[in-house]
């Protein structure tokens, strides 16, 4: 056999017209090294004869049975040869620089996954909405933007996966079959249930957006019966496939909210009967889940508690239905005499408002430094925590540092910028500061949605991009000019004396200071203590110096005892540092490693090397934009799994992932970087 790098593998049932064009499509690929594997599920002698005419390389296999679509491509799978597999159908035609696209993006990806567009012009109805697309076997219009691979899956007629990847994770095989039709509408959906597998596995999933396939789509797919029958059947087999009973609240309130989902989009000027169309068939899909659900029976332990989160979803959302008119009419009553006002280009007195954690101060000190050289000879001043003060004090950044909201009265303040705002008063910025908010429109910390309502102009924040570009928009709003640059905190002399003695009575006098910063905000990104010491006693292994644990007060007990047990693998002095020795502590150490967290963007900002371990925050956003190749990121699934993908998982699921071995390959990585350079 001739191997080759791509095996494409596509299944077939007495369609020879439209297999021919997809196989013409393929002898048209700008790659060329493929084989073709045909998997079809009925013999066709036609099938044979265009097989005979065709240039490609191809492997025919006929299943012995009529098999379903997983079955089938399992099959096909197990015959392939490639490094790589790739999906399409026999009624699809791939775009010449098809398996071009996906390879370009396999070249750091374990799976990809590209776009379906129809490839005749299709009769859409006018009330048709483009989010209606995967009915019809066409890629959503959000599939290629930021949300592609997460909440919108690719489809199997378009699909490259490596063959060793699926030799462990095979489609999940349940019955049903292309050719067997009293069970066809219930064996779909495995190209999203292997999708969402691959993704909580750890696998590398992206999408290809340039990689495309035209769907050869009958009209008739298009009739409304035909449409309703499809979202029906995709609804049984998400049940059939998954069983996920956390879902079935969600499924109900979907279902109670439709009426309110078509007025509101008669409300936006569609007409009502167009809005009922569009509005149906997600509804109808979620009733085959509770179809499927309802099937199996209803356990009465259950059935209570599904009863309880559907009561607790219909609350919330009629609170959040009766909140908007009243929030918005509070806030027309309410709003500050100074948001009638033009926030100025330039300010001669700036309110930077940034309430925020040790690692928003951190991230915010280089676009104060940004603004301090915009804004010559205009006076800022900084409200923030304990912590800004403690960090910035004596940085020159800004002219004034208050602690106090109460205190912004009486300054007279020509605009105001607040990027973090947790756990102050929102009443005095907004009402006596005397001048216009900026701000962004989520994410800041204001206690209620009324207060972003209040400010004068709101910027909407990217998630996508890192946070300290985010704040540099906003800063522009107030007339920043200059790009933000590194910005390096001095650590002041008496602090590094303390930290000297606070680690030489801990025994440590010399040698590689690793340090090991176990404490997390949030419980989603906590890793578990015994992989904390687990990993302790690698590094003491392999290096022979204890690692040290550093942070606040709240898990020195439990980690002494845990090391007591452990026989002192490592040293412990959380709690023994204030802010100031912390940093000194970091400024000396080899590496840090952590999870996302303030010490983190400390040791950035201290230029001191860090390996983070990131489970449901993105390190696009929270890693480091300067030095990136000196802080190494240790991450196991994707940052962007959604709410559904999580449904019936451990909030800390990503950060279970993982491993302390992981993490120790990248630490062996960073010292070898490092020491080369």
């Amino acid at each position: 056999m001739t191997f080759k790098h791509v095996s494409v593998v596509i299944l077939t049932a007495r369609r020879a017209e439209k297999l021919m064009a997809c196989l013409k499509s393929l002898e048209r690929q700008s790659f060329v090294d493929f084989e073709v594997i045909l998997v079809e599920s009925v013999a066709d002698p036609e099938t044979e004869k265009i097989i005979h005419e065709c240039a490609l390389d191809i492997h025919h296999i006929v299943t012995p049975t009529a098999s379903s679509y997983a079955e089938a491509r399992n099959i096909g799978s197990r015959k392939a040869a490639g490094e790589f597999i790739a999906f399409i159908d026999d009624d699809c035609v791939a775009d010449p620089f098809w398996l071009e696209h996906l390879l370009e993006s396999a070249a750091s990806a374990d799976a990809v996954g590209g776009t379906v567009i129809p490839l005749k012009e299709l009769p859409f109805p006018d009330w048709w909405d483009g989010a209606l697309n995967w009915l019809i076997g066409v890629s959503e219009p959000a599939f290629v933007d930021s949300a592609g691979g997460s909440a919108h899956y690719p489809q199997t007629c378009n699909m490259l996966i490596r063959r060793d990847i699926l030799s462990d994770i095979k489609f999940q095989e349940i019955g049903g079959g292309f050719d067997q039709r009293q069970m066809r509408q219930y064996a779909g959906r495995e190209d999203v249930e292997l999708w969402r597998r691959l993704r909580l596995g750890g696998c590398r999933c992206a999408i290809s957006p340039c990689a495309v396939v035209y769907h050869d789509i009958p009209p008739e797919r298009l009739r409304y019966a035909y449409l309703l029958r499809r979202a029906l059947n995709d609804g049984l087999a998400y049940w059939r496939r998954e069983k996920k009973s956390e879902y079935v609240s969600r499924a109900v309130m979907d279902i109670l909210t439709f009426l309110t989902d078509v007025w509101n989009a008669v409300r936006r000027g569609k007409k009502i009967r167009y809005a009922f169309k569009a509005h149906l068939p997600w509804r109808v899909r979620q009733t085959g889940f509770l179809c499927g659900y309802a099937a199996e029976g209803f356990p009465p332990a259950r059935l209570a508690h599904i009863g309880y989160q559907t009561a607790l979803r219909g609350v919330r959302y009629a609170v959040q239905m009766l909140k908007r008119p009243l929030r918005k009419a509070y806030v027309s009553i309410r709003k500050p005499a100074a948001a009638r006002h033009e926030i100025p280009t330039r300010p001669e007195s700036l309110l930077v408002a940034a309430c925020g954690y040790l690692g928003d101060m951190v991230l915010i000190a280089p676009v104060l430094q940004a603004l301090r050289h915009s804004l010559k000879g205009s006076r800022i001043t900084l409200l923030c925590h304990e912590n800004g003060r403690f960090l910035l004090d004596k940085s020159g950044l800004v002219d004034e540092i208050i602690t106090h909201a109460g205190a912004v009265a009486g300054k007279n303040f020509d605009a105001v910028m607040v990027p973090y705002y947790h756990h102050a008063p929102p009443q005095p910025v907004f009402f006596n500061s005397g001048a216009p908010v900026v701000t962004f429109d989520r994410d800041v910390g204001l206690p209620r949605r009324l207060w972003y309502d209040m400010a004068k102009r709101r910027i909407r924040k990217d998630f996508t991009i890192h946070e300290i570009i985010n704040l540099s928009r906003l800063a522009a709003e107030v007339g920043m000019t200059q790009l933000p640059q590194p910005y390096r905190f001095s650590v002041p002399e008496e602090a590094k004396e303390s930290a000297n003695a606070i680690l030489k009575q801990a025994g440590i006098n010399s040698g590689k200071l690793v340090l090991l910063h176990a404490g997390a905000a949030y419980p989603e990104k906590a890793w578990r203590l015994d992989n904390w010491i687990l990993l302790a006693s690698h590094i003491r292994r392999e290096s022979g110096a204890p690692p040290v644990f550093i942070g606040d007060n709240s898990l020195h007990e439990e980690i002494e005892k845990r090391l007591h047990n452990a026989d002192a693998v490592a040293v412990n002095i959380c709690g023994r540092t204030d802010l100031w020795a912390l940093a000194a502590v970091i400024a000396r150490a080899d590496v840090l490693v952590t999870t996302d967290s303030g010490p983190k963007h400390l040791a950035m900002a201290l230029g001191t090397p860090t390996v983070t371990l990131y489970g449901p925050t993105d390190e696009r956003r929270w890693g480091a934009l300067w030095e990136s190749e000196r802080h190494t990121v240790v991450r196991a699934v994707p940052a962007d799994l959604t709410a559904e993908e999580m449904l019936g998982l451990p909030p800390d699921f990503a950060m279970r992932q993982i491993t302390p071995e992981m993490v120790m390959n990248q630490l062996r990585s960073l010292f070898t970087l490092e020491e080369s350079g």
